[in-house]
Formats: C-alpha cells, sequence, structure tokens
C-alpha cells in the first residue's frame, strides 16, 4: 500500500518527549488576534477535536472556522465546497483593510 501522504511530515514528532507535559500553543495562537484566519477542520480528525476549535473560535473572534464533513485531519480541499470556503476567505482577505496591532 502506498503512502498518500509525505512521511517526512511526522519528523518533528520523534523529538517529543511524551512523558512531559506538551507545550501550549495558546500563546503562540493569540499572536494571531490582527490576523484574518481559516481553520479547516476535517470532521473525523483526532488531533483538532470540535471543542478546540469552538475555543480557538471564542480567542479569535475573527476566524473563520469551518469542519468539513466526512474528513479527517488534515482535510482535502478537492470539494467544491471548500475550494467555495477558500476562494471566499482570499477575496475577503484581499479586500479588507489592514488591521495594525493596537
Amino acid at each position: 500500500m502506498a503512502l498518500d501522504y509525505d512521511p517526512n511530515l511526522a519528523k518533528p514528532l520523534d523529538a517529543l518527549d511524551l512523558t512531559k507535559a506538551l507545550p501550549s500553543f495558546w500563546p503562540l495562537f493569540a499572536g494571531l488576534k490582527h490576523v484574518p484566519v481559516l481553520a479547516l477542520r476535517g470532521e473525523r480528525s483526532d488531533l483538532l477535536s470540535a471543542d478546540t476549535l469552538a475555543a480557538m473560535a471564542r480567542e479569535h473572534p475573527g476566524i473563520e472556522a469551518v469542519t468539513v464533513p466526512g474528513q479527517g485531519h488534515a482535510p482535502s480541499l478537492a470539494g467544491p465546497t471548500v475550494i467555495e470556503t477558500v476562494k471566499r476567505f482570499v477575496t475577503r482577505v484581499e479586500h479588507a483593510e489592514p488591521v495594525l496591532p493596537s
């Protein structure tokens, strides 16, 4: 069976020490507060939970959070609904006034 993803994507995970608590990425995510964000979550993702996506939406009120039905992690961008979502997001960002951090 041939892999349908790049196995090198897993290499950074080799350095993780799972006996220690993982670092919090919320401070890094907070740095995106002034940046348009489109978060695509596969409905069947075992890495990005629906609860985490909801927490992301609470932390970044301008986020466009979308769950792609029937997909895992990371969802395919091939479907017409996802393609239209990405197009709409890019168009909105292209035409938006820049927001500078205060």
